[in-house]
């Protein structure tokens, strides 16, 4: 007598892991079609010496002529099934720059990162980098160079007020730039590019711009 046919069940795939930034939090569970949209967004690169990827995210608000704040974002990582995903953690950053003004040639900046979610119970880690700009009008921009200017690609503080000067010259344009990013426990890792807005360089009427280039 042959034997009855095997109704073993079929493995469950394995979730695949996703890092995305939005503009606004993830619903907890979303269609699969949905993350395609997110995953297709990203920075714009300028046609520009200083690294790509840079922009006023949102674009931000300019408070006062010293103090400019960008938008808030948020880094997100989960995983998706065939059909629905699951936001496991999200993290909420924000590019936080003043300008101290009159004689100096320094910017008060913060990077704001922060838990918003955890409903997957992750672990993470962050950090971030700074770079700093000179809008040249017409032209590629340049890195600033200046012997006084805190140098770019190094390492910054998360969360914690930084003094970075972009050197002595006077009558140039200014910008910092701080990339934040985000390694979670599940393997994703989301990284974000802030361009900071035009600083006028001046001997004793230093502030930010009335307006910026914005990096697209």
């Amino acid at each position: 007598m042959l034997a009855p046919p095997s109704h073993a069940a079929t493995p469950a795939a394995t979730p695949r892991v996703f890092a995305v930034s939005t503009m606004e939090p993830l619903p907890a569970t979303f269609p699969v079609s949905e993350l395609a949209k997110l995953e297709g967004t990203g920075d714009v690169s300028p046609a520009a010496s200083t690294p790509n990827g840079f922009k006023l995210q949102n674009p931000g608000i300019m408070r006062s002529d010293y103090v400019y704040d960008s938008d808030s974002i948020y880094q997100n990582a989960g995983d998706c099934g065939v059909v629905i995903c699951t936001a496991k953690a999200q993290v909420k950053i924000q590019f936080h720059q003043e300008v101290i003004g009159r004689t100096s040639h320094t910017w008060r900046l913060r990077m704001i990162m922060a838990e918003y979610s955890n409903p997957g119970n992750l672990t993470w880690s962050y950090s971030s980098t700074y770079w700093c700009g000179i809008n040249i009008q017409l032209a590629d921009d340049q890195l600033c160079d200046d012997a006084d200017a805190a140098p770019s690609n190094a390492t910054m503080s998360v969360n914690t007020v930084v003094n970075k000067p972009w050197g002595a010259p006077n009558g140039i344009t200014v910008f910092p730039m701080v990339q934040a990013t985000t390694i979670f426990s599940d393997g994703a890792e989301v990284t974000n590019k802030f361009r900071g807005w035009d600083t006028l360089s001046t001997a004793s009427t230093t502030r930010l711009n009335t307006t910026s280039g914005t990096g697209n």
